[in-house]
């Protein structure tokens, strides 16, 4: 998934990009979020999908250090 419209459709590692909408319909197990810099903020935006089973976790944790090279 991906807020990111012009990525809707295409494909990542063999997995196509969602809109954030579609998480009720396709209901997943778990969303792992990967995006170091904006971890919280994605966090916050669908931590509420926690409410119906869907397991939100963060891939990152304060301590890390960012992949930037």
């Amino acid at each position: 998934f991906d807020r990111n419209e012009r990525l809707f459709g295409t494909l990542n590692n063999g997995i196509e990009i969602k809109k954030p909408a579609r998480i009720p319909e396709i209901k997943p197990d778990v969303i792992i979020i990967s995006n170091f810099i904006y971890l919280d903020e994605i966090y916050d935006s669908i931590k509420h999908f926690e409410e119906f089973g869907i397991k939100v976790i963060k891939l990152h944790n304060p301590q890390d250090a960012a992949w930037v090279f």
